[in-house]
């Protein structure tokens, strides 16, 4: 390892340090502890730690202090390295790691993500978190904090000088976290006391309106912001408008994220009239406002802006419902404005033919655009080939001089629709797709449709399935006035929707909601649950599918807290449900008898036709009862071993059949608590 690096880092793959691992990756620094230099950032991310390894790094952190190796650290990376290990061993880990580093005041940033914090955990980092004076950059992202620890991270972490002296902080990066409203009020606070921040992420924090609007009306008082997120809040149009007062005063603003913040069209209204009123419209590089119910009012509004935009290159409206109107007005405005721009997201929109060709003609001749992605909407197979002509005539026109071509995302003829998949055999889900995956649908033969959405079908969706005699049943319109708090999901629509799936007389099953994330990926959660998958297999299913940037906390917490007693199981259930049930039967009774070993199999005995029976002993009664029973491995039934349960449909069993296990080796299935 060569001496003259600034940076301390124990490279390599993601593994679990043990004590015997710490002393090589130690060892790989010796020179540096024989002639130190001035290290100025430390990283231990990437890796996991036992507290053995830990004490060891802590005692080699104490060695190079002591030749002043650390007189110039600004930065330290703690993020994700404690995964996998056991609570009290991660705080042990954890405060021994920061303790070692504890003397060091001269801290600019530092990075605890990807550690599951929590109160105590955020507690076991005061020594390295507390009184540092010149801290400008901190972030706590993917932590599980809770409104108690947010409120030591703001108080005894940040504020620690005290309510009348200001932060250094220019960059606050607070993502996917479960402090919601009180963490909101909490976090507020420290926003009049950081008036140099630039950059602010407050996202995904189960913040409801109340914590949402408070943590809103606090922006005011940032004068200086150049970057800010607040998606995956629950801002509605009162909180946009705070937002809107905000930004008013931030002409620096280079990126604004709100996608699923809730602000609705009276929220982007106000929103965009203030980036134009505070002069930021014209800074404007990246803007995504996707998932906001946004409808052909918004868009007069994001019009305006965008007519005055100079240097705006991303502009992401996905997941709204603008329709050909909307997605006209701003083809109307990028024609006008808008002129660094490369790229334009309006995926799942219901925008027509029109509409897209519309969008198509708008950034076609931009020189610096690069794609489109208009999918999943509802444009007919003529809107395609007439988005596909004018392609080919516009890149046979281009010359060196002119625009590149452009990609858009109109698709092949055998094309499945947005977010497609095979739940298990004969049940799918997707979006509302249009005519470019009619060809595809109609290779699944799909007996039933069931639709999860508020809004109506398009025509051309309709009509293909009445023409293929696909029965549709509309349960979110059905729901449509349900009251619930988990924008729009109710347990009745989930319950229903379980039962069309399980009822194997409605094979083939299609799953589909507007954008084939949200609906559809929750009520495939729910029953992931009723088959006794392990929560955090199910939500990890859910993130896959939706992605970081689409994934909703309201949708994981309905899944978490589904009821699924309330699932009333058809006569004709399918094989996969059944098979997966004998499983889970088998497991129980095995559990109860602690029988769960390697080398041990269970088999159900099924009971034979017989007569009119004997009078018989107890003894023998006993012994002739069909029951589960244990059957050796040379038995003439075919057992299934229980440790071929499956949690990922797709992807097979967690482990082989062939697989041997040590003796040591648990394999009693599911966990909740994990």
């Amino acid at each position: 390892m060569a001496t003259t690096k600034t940076q301390l880092s124990f490279e390599g793959e993601r593994e679990l340090v043990t004590e015997a691992r710490a002393h090589e990756l130690v060892q790989t620094y010796a020179d540096a502890e024989a002639q130190p230099p001035a290290f100025t950032h430390i990283t231990l991310r990437n890796k996991s730690y036992t507290i053995e390894a830990a004490r060891v790094i802590a005692t080699f952190f104490s060695r190079l202090e002591a030749r002043g190796a650390f007189a110039q650290l600004t930065s330290v990376d703690f993020a994700d390295m404690i995964a996998g290990r056991p609570e009290d061993e991660a705080l042990q880990v954890l405060a021994t790691l920061c303790d070692a580093l504890s003397a060091i005041k001269t801290l600019t940033r530092i990075d605890l993500s990807d550690n599951a914090l929590g109160e105590k955990g955020v507690r076991a980092c005061f020594g390295l978190l507390q009184e540092q004076e010149q801290l400008q950059h901190m972030y706590f992202c993917n932590n599980g904090i809770s409104a108690a620890a947010a409120g030591v991270i703001a108080q005894e972490v940040l504020l620690f000088r005290g309510q009348d002296t200001p932060t250094k902080l220019e960059t606050f990066h607070f993502y996917n976290n479960m402090s919601g409203d009180g963490g909101a009020i909490a976090l507020a606070k420290l926003l009049p006391l950081s008036p140099a921040l630039k950059d602010l992420r407050f996202s995904a924090t189960r913040a409801q309106r109340e914590g949402s609007l408070t943590f809103a009306k606090a922006l005011a008082s940032l004068k200086k912001l150049e970057k800010l997120d607040l998606s995956d809040n629950t801002f509605k149009a009162q909180g946009g408008e705070a937002i809107a007062a905000a930004v008013k005063n931030m002409p620096n603003l280079v990126e604004v994220n709100l996608r699923d913040a809730a602000i609705e069209d009276d929220g982007l209204v106000a929103i965009a009239g203030a980036l134009r009123e505070g002069g930021a419209a014209k800074a404007l590089t990246t803007l995504d406002v996707s998932g906001n119910d946004l409808t052909a009012e918004g868009m007069l509004a994001l019009g305006q802006m965008l007519r005055e935009s100079a240097v705006l290159r991303v502009l992401q409206v996905e997941e709204n419902e603008i329709g050909s109107k909307g997605a006209k007005i701003i083809a109307k405005a990028l024609k006008v404005g808008s002129p660094a721009l490369e790229k334009v997201v309006a995926n799942v929109n219901e925008i027509g033919a029109s509409g897209a060709l519309a969008l198509v003609k708008a950034v076609v001749d931009k020189k610096a655009f690069v794609k489109l992605d208009i999918d999943g909407n509802q444009i007919s197979a003529d809107g395609v080939a007439s988005i596909e002509s004018l392609l080919e005539s516009k890149n046979k026109d281009t010359n060196s001089d002119a625009a590149a071509p452009v990609v858009v995302t109109t698709l092949p003829s055998m094309n499945p629709p947005l977010f497609f998949e095979i739940v298990e055999d004969l049940v799918y889900r997707s979006n509302k797709c249009d005519a470019t995956s009619f060809p595809f649908l109609a290779t699944l033969q799909l007996n039933t449709v069931v639709y999860l959405s508020y809004d109506d079908l398009s025509r051309d969706l309709a009509a293909f399935f009445a023409e293929k005699e696909i029965n549709v049943i509309h349960l979110g319109m059905k729901y449509r006035t349900a009251s619930s708090q988990w924008k729009g999901i109710s347990e009745g629509m989930a319950k229903e929707t379980i039962e069309y799936i399980l009822d194997q007389r409605r094979h083939p099953i299609l799953v589909m909601c507007k954008t084939g994330v949200h609906f559809a990926g929750t009520m495939i959660g729910c029953l992931r649950r009723l088959q006794n998958w392990s929560l955090t297999s199910t939500i990890d299913k859910y993130r896959n599918i939706a992605g970081s940037v689409k994934t909703r906390f309201e949708n994981e917490q309905f899944i978490e807290l589904f009821d699924v007693d309330l699932v009333t199981l058809p006569q004709q259930l399918p094989s996969w449900f059944t098979v997966h049930q004998q499983l889970t039967e088998e497991e129980r009774i095995a559990l109860t008898r602690g029988e769960f070993f390697p080398g041990r199999t269970l088999a159900i005995v099924e009971e034979q036709p017989k007569k009119e029976p004997p009078q018989l002993d107890a003894k023998t009664e006993n012994e002739v009862r069909p029951e589960i029973e244990e059957v050796p491995a040379e038995a003439t039934e075919t057992p299934v071993l229980a440790y071929q349960k499956y949690f990922f449909y797709l992807q097979g069993p967690l482990v082989s059949s062939s697989v041997k296990f040590s003796e040591k080796k648990s394999i009693i299935g599911d966990d909740d608590d994990d």
